[in-house]
């Protein structure tokens, strides 16, 4: 924290952030194994069905990929930045400010879904 006037009443603090989480565990909501909305099967099927459809995939491998789970790997990853401010401009009085943004990440959706089907 930085002393900004150098009279212990104004201060600033400035954070830099930057977090990667590898091989996190992405759970369903509901923990429902039928159809499990929530981590994207729905999306999954109808890729996999239009994959089917171009003559790009067989139907087999469309149903070895269509695999239902209730959580799956995923990697996330954030970085951002922290403001704060306090001000001390009399004995019995504190005023705080803070701002906080962040941009979040996700990468590498159920890549052990995609590897075993392959």
């Amino acid at each position: 924290m930085i002393d900004l006037f150098g009279d212990d009443r104004y201060f600033a603090r400035v954070t830099y952030f930057k977090t990667k989480q590898v091989g996190d565990a992405a759970v369903s909501p509901s923990c429902a194994v039928t159809n499990a909305a929530a981590l994207g099967r729905s999306q999954m099927l109808a890729v996999n069905a239009a994959l089917v459809a171009a003559g790009k995939m067989t139907q087999a491998h469309s149903d070895a990929a269509g695999f239902n789970r209730n959580a799956a790997i995923i990697d996330t990853a954030s970085k951002g930045v922290e403001l704060e401010l306090i001000a001390n401009p009399t004995r019995n009085s504190t005023i705080r400010a803070n701002y906080s943004h962040s941009k979040r990440d996700r990468e590498n959706f159920f890549a052990e879904g995609l590897r075993s089907s392959r």
